[in-house]
């Protein structure tokens, strides 16, 4: 997935930023390997490794997704966060994300073709 950074113009790492652009990258990226007819996948923990400060130039990025594991209630996920013009890491984290039920306000479970899919997606 390759996004912008939000208009981002001083060196520093801004958690905000960073934290919504996983957020709206992995939402996108999930959305679109996972058919959820109803629910979505809502992050449950999110662990970030700051590899190097945002640049000026910094304003396109990259998020690589690799699933990790994935069981019937969610999965986890590694992400890579790089400049999409010079591959430069800026961040690595490892999310944990589960299927839920916004107006049930409760877990879902996966059924065999979301999970299926899922698994593909860590080969």
């Amino acid at each position: 997935m390759t996004g912008s950074l939000h208009g981002q113009k001083t060196p520093h790492t801004p958690n905000g930023i960073l934290i919504s652009t996983l957020d709206e990258a992995r939402a996108r990226w999930l959305g679109q390997r996972i058919p959820t007819p109803s629910g979505r996948f809502v992050p449950t923990r999110l662990e970030i490794d700051y590899r190097t400060t945002l640049q000026p130039d910094d304003r396109r990025v990259r998020v690589r997704f690799i699933a990790l594991r994935a069981d019937r209630t969610g999965a986890v996920l590694r992400e890579i966060v790089q400049n999409s013009n010079t591959q430069r890491v800026i961040a690595e984290a490892v999310s944990e994300v589960e299927l839920w039920d916004a107006s049930m306000s409760s877990r879902l479970k996966m059924s065999d073709e979301q999970l299926a899919a899922l698994r593909r997606l860590s080969e």
